[in-house]
C-alpha cells in the first residue's frame, strides 16, 4: 500500500465540536473561536467529481465521516487514514503525519479550498488537507461492516469502506506479510488479495488456519485488495472448504504433517522461481524472525534456494527450510545427501542440520554433521555433504535447514542448498547447459554441452542429430560434449534443427533448437564478436587466437560498453632477441572492393609502460597484402597515456581488387618493461 501527501491534524474539544488545531505534543488548549457551519459533501459527490483525471476542487469542499481506520498498528502509511459515512469511504492523506491523532471511531469534518481529489494506482485520495479546516463532532462512534463478497471485492465496489466477508479462508498458512505482502483470502470459488506491510505490528503472526469471517478495508493498489484493521477481528476458525486444513507451513513443528512421506526424494530446485520464496508441495518455508525466507536463485542456468539477511532492517533473522516426511523405515538406502554454498562470510550466521522427528506428539531436533563450507570456502562454490547414514531412525522423519543471521548491509553469510537426495536410487540425467542457438556468417561457433546425472552407470552418452555440414559434434565420454564449426557466409539466414540427447541407464535426456547463421544486414557491424563478449575459456570468439592470442585477457571491470573488454599484455624480455616486439590481435573480414567502410575501436592506454597503434591490411583474394590506406591504417605515431577511453576511426574505400580486411592492433612494451592497453567495440560498417 502506498499512498502520497500529509495532512496535520490536532485537536482541542470544546463541547462535542473541536477545531483541530496546531499544538504540540502535550496540547495547551488555546482560545477556540466557535467554527463556521460549513457545507458537507458526501464521500459519494465527492467521488463523482473526478472524470478522468486529478483535479484541485477550487471551491470550498467539506466531507464527514466515521475514522475506520489509522495508522496506529502501522498497516498503511503514516500520512493515511479511511474514513466513511452513510454513502461510501475513502483514503484522506494527511499534511503531516506527525499530528496525526486520530483513532477509529472519531467523527470528523475536513476539507478546505484547493483541496486534490485524486487516484493514486486506483485508489481515490482527499488529499493534502489542512491543519485548520477539520473537526471532531464526537468518539466512539461504530461503523457496522457492509457485508459483501469476494466477487464484490473484485469488482472495485464498496473501495475505501469497512467490509465483512463470511466463510472465507486464506489459501495457504503463513505469516499476514505473505509474500512481498501478499497473502490469497478465498470463498472456494473468487479470490482476492490481502496485503499487510512489513512495518504492521501483527506482520509476523500466523495467519488464521480455519474458515469464517474476515473484517477489513477495502484498497486499491492497481487492483483490489483487503487491509486488516485488526488481527482480533478475524473469526476464522471453523472447517476450511472440503475439510481440509493444510500442514501449518510456519511453524518448525513437523507432528501432524499429513503430506505423503516419501521413500525416495530427489529435489534439484530447478522450478525455483528467482527472486521469490521457495515454495513446493510437501517442503516448509518457514519465518521464525523477521521477514526473510528461503528465495530461488540461478547460476549459469543452474537453480538453487538460498537464504540472506543482506540489506535487512537491523534485528536478528531465522528462517527453516524443511523436506516433506522421509520414511526412513522403508528406504532401501537410509541415506541423505545435499550440497551447500556460502558467499561473505560473516560470524554472527549459523548454518545448521536438524533432523526433526515427531516423538509423544512434539517435535525432537537432533543436528546433524555434514560437511559444510567453511570462512576460507570460495563464494558460491557448491560443496557436498557426503553421504548421512540415517539407519538409526526409524519411522518418518524430515530434515530441516536452520538459517539464523543479523540484518544489516554486508553483515550476513548467505547461504544456498541444491542437489537434496534421500534414498536416490535411480538414474536421472539432465542437460545443463543453455544452447548457443545463432552464429554470425563466417564466425566462429562453440557450443559446449553440459550434463548432470545422478546415480549414473557407467559413462554417460550424448549424440547430436540435425547438425549443419560445416559444424562437428565431439563426444568427451566425461559427460560433456561440443558443437564447433566456422559458419559459411550466407546472403539469407540459414536455420538447422539440432537435438542433443544424452543417455545413462537407459534414462535420456534431450535439448532441441534451432541454430541460425545469420545473413550479413546493411549497415552491420562486420566485426564478430568486436566487444569481446563472448570467450571460449580464456580466449575470445571470432579472434584468431591461433597465431596472435599472446597476452589476451578478458576484462569485466574496465570495459567501454557491455560486460567485457579485452586486456592486451605486451611483456618485454631484452634477454630474448627473438621475441617480437609487439604483441597483436587480429580478425580477417570479408568486404567487398570498392566499397565504403567506417573502421573504429576503443582503446584505453593508462599504463606508461604499454602504448598501442593500429596496423591493418586490406587483402586480395590470395591474401596478399595491399598498400592502400597506409596512413591511416598504418600509422607511426603511437597512443599516448590517458585516464579516458579514446576512439580509432577512419572511413576508407576498399581497392577494388580487395576480398578481405585484416583488422590488426598491436601492443608495445614501453621504456623496457612489460605493460597493457584495454581495447573494446572493434567495427567495421559499410557506408
Amino acid at each position: 500500500m502506498k499512498i502520497f501527501n500529509f495532512l496535520k491534524i490536532a485537536t482541542a474539544l470544546t463541547g462535542l465540536v473541536l477545531l483541530f488545531n496546531a499544538c504540540s505534543e502535550d496540547p495547551v488548549a488555546p482560545p477556540v473561536p466557535v467554527p463556521v457551519q460549513k457545507p458537507i459533501t458526501t464521500i459519494a459527490d465527492l467521488k463523482a467529481k473526478w472524470v478522468d483525471a486529478d483535479i484541485t476542487i477550487a471551491e470550498e469542499v467539506y466531507i464527514k465521516g466515521i475514522v475506520t481506520l489509522t495508522p496506529a498498528k502501522k498497516n498503511i502509511t503514516d500520512f493515511v487514514t479511511y474514513i466513511q459515512d452513510e454513502t461510501g469511504g475513502i483514503a484522506i492523506t494527511l499534511e503531516n503525519a506527525y499530528y496525526n491523532r486520530l483513532e477509529e471511531g472519531m467523527e470528523i469534518t475536513v476539507g478546505g479550498t484547493g483541496i486534490m481529489l485524486k487516484k493514486f494506482n486506483g485508489l481515490f485520495q482527499f488529499g493534502n488537507l489542512k491543519l485548520e479546516t477539520g473537526y471532531l463532532s464526537g468518539t466512539g462512534k461504530e461503523v457496522k461492516p457492509r457485508l459483501v463478497t469476494i466477487a464484490d471485492i473484485l469488482d472495485k465496489k464498496y473501495t475505501g469502506e469497512l467490509v465483512e466477508l463470511k466463510n472465507v479462508q486464506f489459501e495457504k498458512s503463513g505469516t499476514f506479510n505473505g509474500t512481498s505482502g501478499n497473502n490469497t483470502l478465498t470463498d472456494c470459488t473468487s479470490k482476492a488479495t490481502v496485503y499487510t506491510r512489513s512495518q504492521a505490528t501483527f506482520a509476523a503472526d500466523a495467519l488464521p488456519a480455519g474458515n469464517g469471517s474476515f473484517i477489513g478495508v477495502v484498497s486499491i493498489f492497481n487492483t483490489p485488495q483487503l487491509l486488516v484493521r485488526n488481527p482480533a477481528e478475524l473469526n476464522m476458525t471453523g472447517d476450511r472448504c472440503g475439510g481440509v486444513t493444510p500442514p501449518d507451513n510456519n511453524s518448525t513443528n513437523v507432528c501432524g504433517d499429513t503430506n505423503a512421506a516419501q521413500v525416495s526424494l530427489v529435489e534439484m530446485f530447478n522450478d525455483a522461481v528467482v527472486n521469490q520464496s521457495y515454495t513446493k508441495a510437501g517442503w516448509r518455508n518457514v519465518i521464525v524472525k523477521g521477514d526473510r525466507n528461503w528465495t530461488g536463485k540461478d547460476f549459469s542456468g543452474n537453480n538453487y534456494v538460498q537464504a540472506t539477511a543482506h540489506n535487512a532492517p537491523a534485528g536478528t533473522y531465522e528462517t527453516w527450510l524443511i523436506t516433506p516426511p522421509l520414511d526412513v523405515t522403508n528406504a532401501t538406502n537410509k541415506v541423505v545427501k545435499f550440497k551447500t554454498a556460502q558467499a561473505y562470510w560473516k560470524a554472527t550466521t549459523s548454518f545448521e542440520v536438524f533432523v526433526l522427528k515427531c516423538e509423544s506428539g512434539s517435535t525432537t531436533q537432533t543436528k546433524l554433521n555434514p560437511i559444510l563450507p567453511t570462512d576460507k570456502s570460495t563464494n558460491y562454490e557448491f560443496v557436498s555433504s557426503g553421504d548421512i547414514d540415517l539407519s538409526a531412525y526409524s519411522g518418518i522423519v524430515h530434515i530441516g535447514f536452520r538459517y539464523v543471521a543479523e540484518g544489516g548491509a554486508s553483515n550476513s553469510t548467505t547461504w544456498c542448498i541444491d542437489d537434496f537426495e534421500f534414498n536416490n536410487t535411480a538414474t536421472t540425467v539432465n542437460i545443463t547447459s543453455s544452447a548457443v542457438t545463432s552464429v554470425a556468417g563466417k564466425g566462429s561457433y562453440v557450443y559446449n554441452i553440459t550434463t548432470q546425472v545422478v546415480n549414473a552407470k557407467g559413462n554417460t552418452v550424448i549424440s547430436a542429430t540435425g547438425l549443419p555440414v560445416w559444424a562437428t559434434f565431439t563426444d568427451n565420454g566425461d559427460g560433456t560434449a561440443s558443437i564447433t564449426g566456422t559458419a559459411p557466409e550466407v546472403t539469407a539466414d540459414e536455420n538447422s534443427d539440432i537435438v542433443i540427447t544424452a543417455v545413462n541407464n537407459g534414462v535420456e535426456a534431450k535439448q532441441s533448437f534451432t541454430l541460425t547463421v545469420k545473413a550479413p544486414v546493411a549497415g552491420e557491424n562486420k566485426v564478430v564478436n568486436g566487444g569481446f563478449e563472448d570467450w571460449t575459456g580464456t580466449l575470445p570468439v571470432g579472434w584468431d587466437n591461433v597465431n596472435y592470442n599472446n597476452g589476451v585477457q578478458k576484462e569485466t571491470t574496465i570495459v567501454h560498453s557491455g560486460s567485457n573488454a579485452l586486456k592486451h599484455t605486451h611483456i618485454y624480455d631484452s634477454k630474448d632477441p627473438n621475441k617480437p616486439a609487439a604483441s597483436k590481435i587480429q580478425q580477417e573480414i570479408d568486404i567487398v572492393g570498392g566499397k565504403t567502410y567506417t573502421i573504429s575501436y576503443w582503446y584505453l592506454d593508462n599504463d606508461p609502460n604499454a602504448k598501442s597503434r593500429i596496423w591493418s591490411f586490406w587483402l586480395d583474394e590470395t591474401g596478399k597484402t595491399l598498400t592502400d590506406g597506409e596512413a591511416n591504417l598504418r600509422p607511426t605515431s603511437y597512443s599516448s597515456n590517458s585516464a579516458d577511453w579514446v576512439l580509432v576511426e577512419t572511413t576508407l574505400t576498399a581497392p577494388a581488387n580487395a576480398k578481405k580486411f585484416r583488422f590488426e592492433v598491436r601492443t608495445y612494451a614501453g621504456d623496457g618493461r612489460d605493460g597493457f592497453v584495454y581495447y573494446d567495440d572493434f567495427a567495421v560498417i559499410e557506408k
